[in-house]
């Protein structure tokens, strides 16, 4: 084949077409045809789908998903087990600071932490959850970081690294949507603390950042949506489908319509048929997959998770991990 293609390019009168042959020739490999690799059907559907989804499949999005929801309610566990500890310890700072700043010698900072342990424990939880969107809202109105935060705080289906399915939960580019996804948060996360408890509800927090993005991913890579997506609003919206679980005669209103009280389970359920809605018709103004993957883990969690988990977690975390401990020395 190469003896053939060669002589064709000397027996060409034109020289300019000579020329851009022999440059070509001389780029093409001798074997080509043989190293093409040959693909069964199953390879080539599988290269159609890649092709057609992202650069990536569901399968790792999916694991990724699947480890970090077991992680956030096995380090809850585990915090469970160690709480009473912690508390005692955290109780006994307080006990000093408030004493030290009694006695009128406390400095600028001494007063700050007094008032940060005169917080509630809830207080102290969303105060945290708000500074960290608060801070990467800050983060975004750096020109330098654009590339950096486009790429971990903004999650895509069909790129970006898995990192961004959490990220992106924290983000938010307008001052609008941070102000209300924060207010939504401290308005329905009280019931849902209070009746789970500090660990508990971090862990539900934590697995719905997971399962919000996973929906969100999914539905990205089956209706090829070019768009990101980010915002706190999937994570809200699983502590309201827990709040309304655990609470269902709880009456909710509209900020716009305060004089039109609404049970906690039939607000959810417009919701839920709203979000149905946005997804079936394709509507991208809101992330109504994230909103449907965070709402129905929080029902689920109430439902039927909280009995088969956390009722159990001493014998599913805390006795295998002080076992695992102990063989370690630690």
């Amino acid at each position: 084949m190469a003896a053939i293609a060669a002589a064709a390019v000397r027996r060409c009168a034109c020289p300019a077409l000579r020329s851009t042959l022999t440059a070509q020739h001389r780029a093409l490999p001798l074997n080509l045809p043989m190293r093409l690799p040959l693909r069964s059907a199953p390879q080539q559907r599988a290269l159609s789908f890649m092709q057609r989804g992202g650069s990536y499949p569901l399968l790792r999005p999916t694991l990724f998903a699947a480890t970090g929801v077991t992680g956030c309610f096995v380090a809850a566990s585990w915090a469970e087990y160690r709480y009473p500890e912690w508390k005692r310890r955290q109780d006994d700072r307080r006990r000093i600071l408030l004493a030290h700043s009694a006695h009128g010698s406390a400095s600028f900072w001494d007063q700050i932490c007094k008032g940060w342990a005169e917080l509630s424990s809830f207080q102290r939880t969303l105060t945290v959850i708000t500074a960290v969107n608060v801070g990467v809202f800050a983060l975004w109105r750096l020109p330098m970081l654009q590339s950096f935060m486009c790429r971990y705080f903004v999650h895509r289906a069909h790129s970006g690294p898995l990192l961004s399915m959490v990220g992106a939960n924290f983000s938010h580019r307008g001052l609008l949507h941070l102000g209300m996804n924060l207010f939504a948060l401290w308005s329905f996360s009280r019931p849902a603390y209070e009746a789970l408890g500090h660990n508990q509800f971090l862990g539900l927090f934590s697995a719905a950042v997971f399962s919000s993005s996973w929906l969100s991913h999914l539905h990205g890579v089956v209706a090829r949506l070019p768009n990101g997506g980010l915002g706190l609003s999937g994570v809200v919206l699983g502590l309201a489908g827990a709040t309304a679980m655990l609470y269902p005669d709880m009456k909710v209103a509209l900020v716009f319509l305060p004089q039109i009280p609404f049970s906690a389970q039939e607000a959810l359920g417009c919701l839920v048929a709203f979000d149905i809605v946005g997804v079936v018709f394709g509507w991208t103004m809101l992330g109504h997959a994230a909103h449907l993957g965070g709402t129905l883990f929080g029902v689920w969690y109430v439902m039927d998770g909280h009995k088969r988990f956390w009722a159990n977690r001493d014998q599913l975390v805390v006795q295998p991990l002080k076992r695992a401990l102990a063989v370690l020395g630690m």
